[in-house]
């Protein structure tokens, strides 16, 4: 076996990439700037590093300020479709495909979304990922290749670096270098989170299975952000100045149902919210640290 990681420098690619290169397994990276996705000559570059002893996970993913524009959505549309021509080209041992629960669309509150709930991403970045989903499992059914989806939640955790958007990496980072947070409203929306350590030893186990199919990725709790910040409260016995943010949409609360990943990871335990808060604020205060030396 031999994993190919598109996107291993990003969070999810890079926590995996690291991972493997620890367990001894033989594991390639690309990003970017070593495999531009978005061109033509990509599909011969890849498929000279795909055989049938292959594992291909797709964790390439456009910055999060171009997520929702036209221009992310092009990019995302360029780039599953060159690694769809590679499917296409070549069958290889599995394809391991992150996408979103954006594809569920936020129409009004859900805390029991099911991976047979209808789909109807209301953001260009859910949109991508769907076509994403569809797009490679359609061409690698050509050979006769197997496809995971996970369609994921908020991942967080220890290198996170990703400050700009709204949840736990940036709450610990505003909270270590200005004392203070940012909050919509009263806070009282519930977000679905998973630990990306958690999220590692999901991949480790599923790639190495029989097991194909969409699934939804998450601890199968909600959790609210005034839920998180008093946590890192107790966490960092710090009280923080909350600064409130004047809503600019409805309150929505969506969460996962996980009872079809539990079914083929019985007895998974998932780490709790206050232990993987506590080594992300522990990873965040270090580097930040560092910074400043």
């Amino acid at each position: 076996m031999k994993v190919v990681i598109l996107g291993h420098t990003g969070f999810l690619g890079g926590s995996l990439f690291r991972h493997f290169k620890k367990t001894g397994v033989a594991v390639e990276g690309f990003n970017s700037a070593t495999l531009d996705l978005t061109l033509p000559a990509s599909v011969a570059k890849l498929s000279e590093k795909l055989d049938e002893e292959t594992i291909l996970i797709v964790a390439a993913r456009n910055r999060v300020e171009e997520q929702h524009g036209l221009k992310g959505f092009n990019r995302n549309i360029l780039m599953n479709q060159h690694i769809a021509a590679c499917l296409e080209k070549k069958r290889i041992k599995k394809c391991l495909y992150f996408s979103s629960d954006g594809v569920y669309g936020e129409p009004a509150t859900n805390l029991n979304r099911t991976e047979t709930d209808l789909i109807q991403p209301t953001t260009l970045y859910g949109m991508s990922s769907f076509v994403g989903e569809n797009l490679l499992k359609i061409m690698a059914e050509k050979l006769g290749t197997p496809v995971l989806v996970f369609r994921l939640c908020r991942v967080y955790g220890p290198g996170d670096l990703e400050i700009s958007s709204y949840g736990p990496s940036k709450f610990i980072t505003t909270l270590l270098k200005e004392n203070k947070i940012s909050l919509f409203g009263a806070g009282e929306e519930r977000r679905a989170y998973l630990l990306i350590l958690d999220l590692v030893k999901i991949v480790q186990q599923l790639i190495l299975s029989d097991v194909e199919g969409a699934f939804n990725v998450g601890m199968g709790a909600s959790f609210s952000f005034k839920e998180i910040i008093d946590v890192l409260q107790k966490i960092s016995n710090k009280k923080p100045d909350i600064i409130a943010l004047k809503r600019t949409r409805n309150n929505i609360d969506l969460g996962f149902n996980i009872e079809k990943l539990m079914g083929v990871l019985p007895g998974f335990k998932f780490t709790s919210l206050e232990q993987g808060l506590g080594e992300t604020y522990e990873s965040i205060s270090k580097n930040l640290s560092i910074l400043k030396a």
